[in-house]
């Protein structure tokens, strides 16, 4: 289970990566929208991805066709592939991080969303799924990637140290499989 779970979270890794490389491209801040960059993961996507934790507007991926809305923060699972499988799964934010100074003026914590001013910007965006099959029963598997280096803490497994980690590398912060 543990080898199925770990494949499935390469989705969530080449996305994120995808999602990163879109932003960072941009000259000055962009919308909020997840879309700015062009960023649209494949159909059958187990993750949902977040640019704001709470998804005030997300694509809708339940029928043959999905529905994209231009205020998209977020993108919802493919529930047409996996149809128990909630729109977009609650993201367990990364515990306690410190980020370096440039994203720290601009403000960024630890909720998903873009932060600062036109010229001077950062980002952190989260995905969360079900990779272990428990659908309900647990919490969900998930990992951040950010535009700034940081110190950060995963919530679960809880090592008590933060880690380092780069602008652009995923960091799973609860582990879906070894939590629950």
């Amino acid at each position: 289970m543990r080898f199925q779970a770990r494949a499935r979270q390469s989705e969530a890794n080449t996305n994120l990566k995808s999602l990163f490389t879109g932003l960072r491209t941009q000259q000055r801040m962009p919308s909020s929208t997840i879309r700015s960059t062009g960023f649209s993961p494949e159909r059958g996507n187990r993750y949902s991805y977040h640019l704001e934790n709470g998804c005030s507007s997300s694509e809708d991926r339940s029928g043959i066709n999905s529905q994209q809305h231009n205020t998209d923060t977020c993108v919802g699972t493919d529930q047409f592939k996996f149809t128990s499988f909630p729109p977009f799964f609650t993201v367990e934010p990364v515990a306690s991080p410190t980020w370096n100074a440039n994203a720290s003026r601009n403000g960024m914590a630890d909720a998903a969303g873009i932060y600062g001013a036109e010229e001077s910007w950062d980002f952190l965006a989260y995905a969360a799924g079900d990779v272990d099959n428990t659908l309900g029963s647990d919490k969900a598997d998930t990992w951040m990637i950010s535009s700034s280096d940081g110190q950060v803490q995963a919530t679960c497994p809880a090592t008590g140290v933060p880690q380092n980690v780069a602008a652009g590398e995923p960091f799973n912060t609860y582990n879906d499989v070894n939590c629950d």
